[in-house]
């Protein structure tokens, strides 16, 4: 089928012409072939693509499945409640879109949409640092909705750049700053080295001026990154009243360094399989870190997240919360805000009814009693 692309996004990506039908659409898997479609085959491949043979990426998917949910009958569980708080914040789901670089190669609104769909669903939404809308367009198109809104920080490229960044966050209305500690060098990605994928020098947001353009790989411009420490965690900590989380943990062995230094939150994953192949996924190591943090911080969880029976699993294992973003770029892919929307309408209700088969009547419910490893 030939790619259906015809225009070009204000950031010089080749973005879809048509929005896709959404009638057969009933999973959040439904959403990837509608995108490939669509796409531009290196945004595609951008957004899809693992570190190394693509092992962890696969492995994100399949290890949900390695437990087994254990319903409670007789409960009167037919409509739970699935509103949670997140650091001190109501949300309405606790299913949210993980930060996910250039939003606008699947979409002309790009982050300004998805921002404004979850704002509707009442779910949590972080930007990256790598988006194409700049933190006051995406605080503003959000509104004032009150659901969860967070700004993920890349330290790219010293720590009074950064530092600009969470300062422009919270005045623009952001509630918490998500530190990504998993990315001293790049992964080695090899669907991104075999296109050459570069940030178009028309996408400036608030990238550095080094990080578009020119001759180097996207690869290559992560690799300049500055080295981080656990000393500049308390540094970012002290810029800012926000509550600070951090994201890329995997070893229950860097909690309490984590709490120590500043952190309020805790978010368990591999970077969607993008870093280093062959490691431990969430659903591996959640209740580990859960326990290891003694109730002192938040726990949240994302990689390969698909159905509302992941998220069950999650909260069962104890994550206060869950993220996925290639599902919702996939859909925005499809159908622009309207692909979103079906998005979190989808897995909020697989969610809804996987917890009154569990037998609980909201999110707190779930017990460890309610899960088992898969034989």
């Amino acid at each position: 089928m030939a790619r259906k692309q015809a225009r070009r996004s204000p950031f010089g990506f080749a973005v879809p012409d048509v929005p896709a039908s959404l009638d057969d659409v009933f999973n959040l898997h439904d959403f990837e072939s509608l995108a490939r479609e669509r796409l531009a085959p290196t945004a595609y491949g951008y957004y899809a693509s693992g570190a190394g043979d693509e092992r962890s990426l696969a492995d994100n998917l399949a290890s949900w499945s390695r437990w087994r949910l254990v319903p409670r009958v007789l409960a009167g569980a037919r409509h739970p409640e699935l509103t949670t708080s997140l650091l001190g914040a109501s949300a309405a789901l606790p299913i949210g879109v993980a930060p996910a670089a250039l939003q606008g190669m699947a979409h002309p609104d790009g982050e300004l949409a998805l921002a404004r769909a979850a704002a509707r669903a009442g779910a949590p939404f972080v930007l990256s640092t790598a988006s194409t809308r700049s933190i006051e367009e995406v605080g503003a198109a959000a509104g004032d909705t009150g659901a969860p809104r967070w700004f993920q920080l890349y330290v790219e490229h010293d720590l009074a750049f950064a530092r600009e960044l969470v300062e422009r966050a919270e005045a623009a209305g952001f509630g918490a700053v998500v530190l990504t500690v998993d990315l001293p060098v790049a992964g080695y990605r090899e669907r991104d080295l075999r296109t050459r994928f570069s940030i178009p020098a028309s996408v400036q947001a608030h990238l550095p001026p080094d990080a578009a353009g020119g001759d180097d790989t996207f690869v290559a411009y992560l690799d300049r990154k500055p080295p981080l420490r656990w000393q500049d965690v308390a540094t970012i900590a002290g810029w800012t009243s926000l509550p600070l989380v951090l994201k890329g943990i995997l070893s229950p062995l860097d909690v309490d360094r984590a709490i120590q230094h500043g952190a309020r939150a805790i978010w368990v994953s591999n970077h969607g399989g993008r870093q280093l192949d062959g490691t431990v996924t969430a659903p591996e190591v959640l209740g580990e870190i859960v326990d290891a943090t003694e109730g002192r911080a938040e726990v949240y969880a994302d990689g390969g997240v698909r159905r509302g029976s992941d998220v069950a699993v999650a909260l069962v294992l104890g994550a206060r919360a869950v993220f996925t973003a290639r599902p919702f770029l996939y859909a925005l892919a499809a159908a622009g805000e309207a692909g979103a929307d079906r998005a979190f309408e989808i897995i909020g209700d697989e969610l809804r009814r996987a917890l009154a088969i569990l037998g609980v009547v909201d999110v707190a419910g779930v017990r460890r009693d309610h899960i088992r490893p898969a034989p």
